[in-house]
């Protein structure tokens, strides 16, 4: 049974085994055509890091008018105990067709390994545009991904590959036999949902996607994150 705790103004489902919260907050913002409009207006690239897609640089001050919720949260549901930095808040677009995906974005990923580093996820799209999964790495049992257990996890799916080969040239979809699905949580427009970057996790791309590259039609989030200073 899914465990959903309620509190005013958001929600935390405790997932997996490890029970990891995974934060949700509808209606996040007073006006979010504000941000459709912004975004139609960026010039958007290629992103650096491993993202399949586009991206470009959003208001980071519109986060402000939830300031004192998202202290709340990063405090009472992360641990938060210093003040919470915001390292980047990105306009990003899903565009890179499955036959141009690298190996490493076929399967779900982690951000890193640092258990203060928060995920803020922001939908500017609807649930047609796919929403997010988090996985349980069968072999090792993993949920997370933190330094101790890093070397452990790269290795395992250094052999999982040399086995099976790698993984084929689509999204993932939760059906590969090395992860299991811990939770999914649908794409709503103006909704928010907050992980730590240690979780394995993965977009949900449907099988009709159709990789618009403009933010009207595209699947438009807004990606920021957040450390502990």
């Amino acid at each position: 049974m899914v465990n959903v705790e309620q509190y005013d103004g958001y929600s935390v489902q405790r997932m997996g085994r490890e029970r990891e919260p995974l934060v949700v907050i509808d209606d996040f913002f007073a006006d979010p055509s504000l941000l459709v409009n912004d975004a139609s207006k960026k010039t958007f690239s290629a992103s650096p890091n491993g993202y399949p897609g586009l991206r470009a640089n959003a208001p980071s001050q519109y986060l402000l008018e939830k300031g004192e919720l998202l202290s709340k949260i990063l405090a009472l549901v992360f641990g938060y105990t210093r003040r919470a930095d915001l390292m980047e808040c990105n306009y990003s677009l899903v565009t890179t067709h499955p036959e141009h995906l690298h190996p490493v974005q076929r399967m779900p990923h982690y951000d890193g390994c640092d258990e203060y580093r928060i995920a803020l996820l922001h939908y500017l799209c609807g649930p047609e545009k796919g929403g997010t999964s988090h996985y349980r790495h069968v072999s090792t049992g993993f949920e997370t991904v933190r330094t101790h257990r890093r070397d452990r996890y790269l290795e395992a799916l250094n052999a999982e590959e040399k086995q099976d080969g790698p993984p084929p040239a689509s999204y993932f979809d939760g059906t590969h036999p090395r992860f299991e699905t811990i939770a999914r949580t649908e794409a709503k427009f103006n909704r928010v949902i907050m992980y730590r970057g240690t979780m394995i996790h993965s977009g949900d791309i449907p099988k009709d996607f159709s990789f618009a590259e403009n933010a009207i039609d595209g699947r438009l989030t807004v990606n920021s994150l957040f450390v502990q200073g």
